[in-house]
């Protein structure tokens, strides 16, 4: 199930990013599922996690939340989040990765 497979994927980046980012925890969403309680990442650390992640389909699947969420999404958090990330990953183009989902 693609799901599945997203959740380990982004479960991966997201323990790596969870390390580093204490407040990145804070900015989780609850709620129910199933009459499970659940917990995911907002869509800000969401789309921070697919620009983190190498695969073409990952800054599609950042590009389809960012034009779901117009005007809804606090892009400066983002662009704060990923510019300091940037100092610490330096393996991997993050500046340049954002800037192709920018308007």
């Amino acid at each position: 199930m693609k799901l599945r497979r997203a959740t380990r994927e982004l479960a991966a980046l997201g323990d790596e990013l969870m390390r580093k980012r204490d407040a990145t925890g804070a900015r989780t969403i609850r709620g129910s599922l199933r009459g499970q309680e659940v917990r995911v990442v907002c869509p800000e650390d969401f789309v921070i996690l697919k620009i983190l992640a190498t695969r073409e389909r990952d800054l599609e699947d950042a590009r389809s939340v960012i034009d779901k969420q117009t005007g809804r999404l606090d892009m400066a958090l983002i662009a704060r989040e990923l510019t300091s990330l940037t100092s610490e990953i330096t393996d991997h183009d993050i500046s340049g990765r954002l800037a192709r989902l920018r308007p």
